[in-house]
């Protein structure tokens, strides 16, 4: 009986050495799978985080290209505003000339109408007196 239960034991034993053996390789295997799931997804974290800082990089020059242009087109903005007033106070200047040049004509037409009455009075009369008055020869 004796043979038996030392037969059992190192059957038992090999069994357990049989199991510990497949845990190991179980464990290896998986260990390793892990381990290279383990830096794959470590090299993806490192892609993602280089494209996240060169996609922030890129937005900050866009954001950089775009103040410079806004302000360009501020400082455009501004320049046509003072050119627009500048003009609108040349524009009611020359209102105020113009203005002017229609009094000056229109005083000028009377002017002229009351010359060419006067004239037309002045040689009316020496027409008339030329008529009455005719000189003996």
């Amino acid at each position: 009986m004796a043979e038996k239960g030392s037969s059992g034991i190192v059957q038992i034993a090999i069994a357990l050495i049989g199991v510990i053996g497949s845990l190991g390789v179980a464990y290896i295997t998986t260990g390793a799978k892990f381990t290279r799931e383990v830096e794959n997804a470590s090299l993806k974290i490192a892609s993602l985080s280089n494209e996240v800082k060169e996609s922030k990089d890129a937005a900050q020059d866009v954001r950089t290209n775009l103040s410079s242009q806004q302000e360009q087109v501020e400082k455009r903005i501004a320049d046509l505003q003072q050119q627009l007033s500048s003009a609108e106070t040349k524009n009611a200047e020359f209102q105020q000339q113009l203005a002017s040049l229609r009094n000056d004509i229109e005083s000028s037409k009377e002017e002229v109408k009351n010359t060419a009455a006067v004239a037309v009075n002045s040689i009316n009369a020496a027409r008339m007196r030329g008529v009455t008055e005719r000189p003996t020869p």
